[in-house]
């Protein structure tokens, strides 16, 4: 073999052994650019794919429901206002008539209690007599309380000890008066008003006369005293009821 050809024989195993070489490293480059690549998806796959499980829990609140019925309520809706709360007022029981008013006569006096005594007449009968209070209104003690319905009955003297119901004859219908009691007021409207002769009337006039002051399916303030002013053959009677309350009969009479 020349000289010439073997030059040209290690030229060419050279260039072969260079492409060889060449198409290693590019074949080894594609692979590793390839192992990379999918590496990379897995770590972003693996990322997206967390199971919720390991996720940290989020606090729930539930309120109270709406309705306290049966069924389902809808929510409530949530709202940043702070809850208030709620007081359960005991109602105030009833109690005696401390004082009354009626502005028209310029009536403004005190209630005490007032109850009755037993006595025997000259025929050797035994009767009941009211003890009227002197400079006070009484408050028949086996009357209703105010507020309370039935019939809640207050009288006074009328010409001794104070005057206090001086003037009730003149309280008129559409007059109004007023009860007070501790810590509550009763406003009431004058609806009738009767004068009854009572002195020396026989037994079954005086009774008829006394069912004013007896129980009363209706709430109503019952008020008695003499008359007239320079005796007390007669008795005047005037029936009041709460402003609002619907009145079963109306109008004075005198009888």
């Amino acid at each position: 073999m020349s000289r010439a050809t073997s030059r040209m024989l290690s030229r060419l195993m050279l260039v072969g052994g260079l492409v060889l070489l060449l198409y290693g490293g590019v074949t080894w480059w594609q692979q590793a650019a390839f192992r990379y690549t999918v590496g990379a998806e897995h770590v972003v796959l693996a990322v997206t794919r967390v199971p919720q499980r390991d996720a940290a829990p989020l606090a729930t609140v539930t309120l109270p429901p709406v309705n306290d019925g049966e069924g389902d309520g809808a929510a409530a809706p949530e709202s940043d206002a702070l809850p208030t709360a709620t007081v359960a007022l005991t109602p105030r029981p009833p109690e005696p008539p401390t004082r009354i008013i009626a502005p028209t006569i310029a009536l403004d006096a005190p209630i005490v209690e007032m109850g009755w005594e037993t006595r025997e007449d000259d025929s050797g009968e035994w009767f009941s007599e009211w003890v009227v209070p002197a400079f006070a209104a009484g408050w028949h003690k086996n009357s209703a309380l105010p507020g309370n319905g039935g019939n809640t009955v207050v009288s006074a003297h009328h010409n001794v000890d104070g005057e206090v119901f001086r003037y009730l004859v003149d309280l008129e219908p559409g007059d109004r008066v007023e009860l007070d009691t501790v810590g509550q007021a009763f406003s009431y409207v004058v609806e009738e008003k009767y004068i009854v002769a009572e002195q020396n009337q026989p037994p079954e006039i005086q009774a008829e006369n006394a069912k004013f002051i007896q129980e009363t399916a209706d709430e109503r303030l019952t008020l008695v005293s003499c008359w007239p002013y320079e005796s007390n053959s007669h008795r005047v009677i005037v029936i009041a009821r709460p402003v609002g309350a619907l009145s079963p009969a109306t109008g004075n009479g005198v009888q």
